[in-house]
């Protein structure tokens, strides 16, 4: 006797990249993702919505929309610039057309900067991990002069292979 749906490989939980959230070709399960980034921009409330950006070690950057703010949700004090969050249930709505993608944060939305899920720890692992690389690359001395490289906003993490994307 099988087991119940719930336990089905296709119905496991993953961690969405960032880069598949501005394409229009995500179509997740029940509309809902669970991302891994750094906080990068925290905007102020403006006419009940407040903005936080987080991005990748790729550079894809994603927007978070709380409706009411951090407060109301109680994750002002987890959501700070260079903070590393995970957010499981956003809800996506489908990408606008906008130079990024963005999820809605809902009440059955979790946002957390320690998390115990096995695939959030694998993609906070990863993301540290690529962060430290990255910041080693990003910056070289040549003849005294500061050189900056820019990465290109391209998926390319394992995640992206297993889910079936392609880079």
């Amino acid at each position: 006797m099988e087991g119940p749906p719930a336990s089905s490989p296709e119905f496991d939980r993953c961690v969405t990249p960032l880069c598949l959230l501005s394409s229009g070709e995500l179509n997740p399960l029940w509309k809902e993702v669970d991302v891994a980034g750094v906080v990068l921009r925290v905007g102020l409330l403006n006419k009940g919505l407040q903005l936080v950006h987080i991005v990748d070690h790729h550079i894809n950057i994603l927007t978070l929309k709380f409706w009411g703010g951090l407060k109301e949700y109680g994750v002002e004090n987890i959501v700070a610039i260079g903070s590393v969050i995970c957010v499981l249930n956003g809800n996506w709505r489908g990408h606008a057309g906008g130079r990024f993608g963005s999820i809605h944060v809902t009440e059955l939305t979790f946002i957390t900067s320690s998390p115990r899920s096995a695939h959030l720890l694998e993609a906070v692992a990863h993301l540290k991990n690529s962060i430290k690389v990255r910041i080693q690359d990003v910056y070289s001395v040549t003849e005294g002069s500061l050189v900056i490289c820019i990465f290109p906003p391209t998926c390319v993490s394992k995640y992206c292979i297993s889910r079936g994307y392609e880079a």
